[in-house]
């Protein structure tokens, strides 16, 4: 499924937000959810694919416009020379994002410890 299906299935315009997207989820979910087609046995197999389907496009939807958003983020943290730009309302996620990497949650606790 590609971006363009996804959209139709869920009824979405391309210039949809992110709510928007959410929001036409929540619906189409409601209206296929298999639990409605429970006393329907023709019918129950149709509404899990659906229901399947619906799921599937939302985290495609999602996942691009995170990743749209993870893009913008690193087009605006890198400078001339293709270093990161160290600035004050950035440093604590860096730094948090540093520690963790070093060895996890436990760690990085450990190291804060340490320095204060």
């Amino acid at each position: 499924m590609n971006e363009t299906e996804a959209r139709q299935l869920l009824d979405l315009e391309a210039t949809a937000s992110p709510s928007q997207v959410k929001a036409a989820y929540r619906r189409m979910l409601k209206r296929w959810h298999p639990d409605l087609f429970s006393s329907d046995p023709a019918s129950y197999p149709e509404a899990i694919r659906q229901t399947q389907r619906i799921n599937d496009a939302y985290k495609l939807l999602v996942w691009d416009a995170s990743r749209q958003s993870r893009q913008q983020d690193r087009m605006e943290a890198v400078a001339w020379d293709r270093k990161p730009i160290r600035t004050v309302e950035n440093w604590p996620r860096t730094f948090w994002l540093w520690l963790t990497g070093i060895g996890g949650i436990p760690a990085a606790i450990d190291i804060l410890h340490r320095i204060f």
